[in-house]
């Protein structure tokens, strides 16, 4: 682990210079252009996407230290969760609906979606070469060292395999973006919405009403946003699937990766943006923190007791006969018979 975490500051400056030239060479609308252009990137905003790629390339080296496979035979399973979380998710309702600045347009944010992808998908295949553990010779056969184990826990039975629960799972699917909905309000008032900033940014009002009045107020203007949520909620359940499959044998593990996947949005806003204002933004990130831990925690917990963990049963070795029931009961008409002849020799002589 120590030689992939020593890897992970080439992939952050890898990620920062890709970033950085996809946005070259993939073009934005000539209003959105003229933005980014007048927009001065401070030094900071270079130094905070060093930071994002820092972050993702120590999720992925976590996932190769301890997933199942190893190499490009695990990017597989882990293209899919990565691109939705960090990829799809942030910008679905930019991409279908448009950014609601005026400055962005829905093809800019098909094109910012586009740069994010190609930069992580490049990223994943330095990964793939570089967190590669190749078997050596004999390798498998060997086993690891038993680590002491504490008094109340037994050791875990060898051969230990898990099934995913289907009817259990698709039920918790189905759960799951309601959950999310509900987290998503919850958290858009108590964290995005008690900034100032972010209402007149907004709404152009600075005045905060009540919770009942601020939903009903933001649905009857945007009511789209109740099922562009549940759509959320359900991708970002989905996408864990192939993850879970990887960690299936360590919960913690599962847990912790899901809320690192769902953080990854809110580390991005540490990056400044030439359509954001910086309070806005910092208020979103602190939202993005606490929606990403709350559901976050929950999906990997629900998820994970969906698995049907399997013992291999013990095969057990039939012993003598004299020790089985057929062979005690043998053994007792035996005793008998003998018993039944003696008199009969004793008569003879």
């Amino acid at each position: 682990m120590v030689k992939f975490i020593a890897k992970t500051p080439l992939i952050a400056i890898i990620y920062a210079a890709v970033l950085t030239f996809a946005a070259i060479f993939i073009p934005s609308t000539e209003l959105y252009s003229e933005a980014l252009f007048v927009f001065q990137v401070p030094y900071t905003g270079y130094l905070f996407m060093v930071v994002y790629g820092l972050y993702i390339s120590l999720i992925l080296a976590s996932l190769y230290q301890f997933s199942k496979h190893r190499g490009f035979r695990l990017m597989l399973p882990l293209l899919l969760p990565v691109l939705v979380t960090q990829c799809v998710v942030p910008m679905l309702e930019q991409v279908m609906y448009g950014e609601t600045t005026g400055v962005m347009s829905g093809s800019d944010s098909l094109m910012e979606l586009l740069k994010r992808a190609v930069t992580v998908v490049f990223v994943m295949l330095v990964a793939a070469l570089l967190f590669n553990r190749p078997l050596k010779d004999g390798e498998e056969l060997k086993s690891k060292p038993k680590k002491k184990l504490p008094k109340n826990k037994k050791p875990e039975p060898a051969g230990v395999t898990y099934k995913i629960k289907k009817i259990d799972l698709a039920v918790k699917m189905l759960v799951l973006p309601v959950v999310y909905c509900v987290l998503y309000f919850l958290v858009w008032y108590f964290a995005l919405w008690q900034s100032e900033a972010a209402r007149v940014y907004y709404s152009g009002d600075p005045e905060l009403r009540s919770f009942v009045t601020e939903i009903v107020l933001m649905l009857l203007e945007n009511a789209r946003l109740v099922p562009m949520a549940l759509l959320k909620g359900l991708l970002l359940a989905l996408c864990m699937i192939p993850l879970l499959k990887e960690l299936e044998s360590n919960r913690i593990l599962f847990i912790g990766m899901t809320i690192a996947l769902f953080l990854g949005p809110a580390v991005y806003m540490l990056i400044p943006s030439p359509v954001m204002p910086h309070s806005v933004r910092i208020a979103h990130l602190i939202e993005l923190s606490v929606l990403a831990v709350l559901y976050g925690a929950l999906t990997g917990f629900l998820m994970h007791i969906s698995l049907l963990r399997r013992v291999p049963q013990q095969v057990v070795v039939a012993g003598p006969a004299s020790k089985t029931k057929k062979g005690a009961a043998a053994t007792e008409d035996a005793v008998a018979e003998a018993a039944e002849e003696a008199p009969k020799k004793g008569r003879k002589k």
